[in-house]
């Protein structure tokens, strides 16, 4: 099948899909008492009484477990169909917009992250503010700032974001990953939008981000 833009827009659609099934199973075992792995079995060594729920948490860890698999998969897809888009629409001489999705890091981690600024607009609503980025962690190499407010994390919105504790567990589940992060700034006296990328990962510090964030 040919790659086109509606059929690339339909691949990263499945995609934000996946991941917020991700983020409510990961949620469901973290809050249910016995977290994503781990035997199933009491303080004395003995299989838990309520077999219903045993088995419920190794469904549960099983869709997740298979759901991570295609996620990686499907990123692996849209890389390919972005590049033949690309070289598609390059012969043809026609320009291309650049569509942000979160795909497997594929350069060198020292290497600053690429960025794009324009003007903020009424649909672009933070829902979380940077109030300290750390020197030298991932979130500082991306270049961002104190001050800095989250319009988009990932797949994450003002409108499905379900507090902070949303964007902790897709960045565990997206270590060594790049995720699109879209942020606005005030800067020379204009409101601006940035579209930056960032890798979660283990550096120096605390976490795999370098930064503290609070509730806009």
């Amino acid at each position: 099948m040919a790659v086109t833009r509606e059929t690339l827009k339909a691949l990263i659609k499945q995609k934000d899909e996946m991941e917020t099934e991700i983020l409510a199973l990961t949620h469901q075992l973290q809050t249910g008492g016995f977290g994503l792995h781990g035997s199933l079995v009491d303080k004395e060594g003995f299989p838990i009484a309520d077999a219903e729920k045993a088995i419920a948490v190794r469904e549960a860890r099983g869709k997740l477990a298979r759901l991570q698999n295609d996620h990686i998969a499907i990123m692996k897809q849209i890389e390919k169909d972005m590049n033949t888009l690309h070289e598609t629409t390059s012969r043809s001489n026609q320009s291309t917009t650049k569509m942000e999705i979160e795909k497997p890091i594929s350069h060198d981690e020292s290497t600053p992250q690429t960025s794009q600024t324009m003007i903020a607009s009424a649909n672009d609503v933070p829902f979380l503010l940077i109030d300290e980025v750390f020197p030298g962690s991932p979130t500082d190499k991306a270049g961002v700032i104190v001050g800095d407010r989250i319009v988009q994390f990932g797949s994450i919105t003002h409108s499905n974001s379900t507090g902070i504790r949303a964007i902790a567990d897709l960045v565990t589940n997206m270590e060594n990953r790049s995720l699109a992060v879209r942020l606005i700034r005030e800067e020379n006296g204009q409101t601006i939008v940035k579209e930056v990328r960032i890798t979660p990962r283990k550096w120096e510090g605390r976490g795999l981000l370098g930064w503290h964030m609070v509730p806009c």
